[in-house]
């Protein structure tokens, strides 16, 4: 009889563990035909985000790092904006002076994971596409954001934007926008102007 109950509690006990183990794999699988486990997953490492389709019904999210506002877009999708394949982060900066066509050209020829390009003001918005085909892991996603916010260090080093996280204040800091990049009806990434200015204006 004793050796009945042991049994059975080894049973018991082998089931929780594989039902812990299985909604521990659930949780983990992110994806990028599923926005809302982005953005769970985001928050869970401490990011404050928000969900902001585009008018289209594209899947955006909003967040920012070390005071630099981005987007996070949804790319790939169907028709219907569903079942999308890959993500393109982008911010733009709104410098009161431009900036010149030899920082982009720098940049975009000694990066892989990242590119630049200037609007018709001139100013610089930098991105990161990232097809996914495979749903991902917290872990995947901590690499990728790393990823991007190294090009976000790097990229406001290039342009000379003063990160508020490191502002000290003075009347000749440029100013950010934090701005992303609407998708035109091509699927082309066209540059869109931010409003009034001020971080995250758009």
């Amino acid at each position: 009889m004793r050796h009945s109950l042991i049994l059975a509690a080894a049973l018991l006990a082998g089931s929780a563990t594989a039902s812990l183990l299985a909604g521990s794999a659930t949780a983990q699988s992110i994806s990028s035909s599923d926005p809302q486990s982005l953005l769970r997953e985001l928050r869970n490492m401490g990011y404050d985000v928000r969900l902001e389709p585009y008018d289209s019904g594209r899947p955006r999210i909003k967040t920012s790092s070390f005071g630099v506002n981005y987007s996070i877009a949804f790319y790939g999708c169907l028709d219907d904006m569903t079942d999308c394949r890959g993500l393109m982060f982008t911010s733009g900066f709104d410098m009161r002076d431009g900036t010149a066509w030899d920082i982009v050209n720098t940049w975009n020829e000694t990066r892989v994971y990242s590119r630049a390009f200037l609007d018709d003001e001139s100013d610089p918005y930098v991105q990161m596409p990232v097809p996914i085909a495979r749903a991902l892991n917290p872990g995947d996603v901590a690499r990728m954001m790393d990823l991007w916010e190294d090009a976000i260090v790097d990229f406001t080093d290039e342009i000379g934007f003063t990160r508020p996280d490191s502002r000290s204040t003075s009347s000749s800091d440029p100013v950010a926008s934090g701005a992303d990049a609407a998708p035109a009806a091509s699927g082309r990434v066209v540059p869109k102007k931010a409003g009034s200015g001020g971080l995250g204006s758009k």
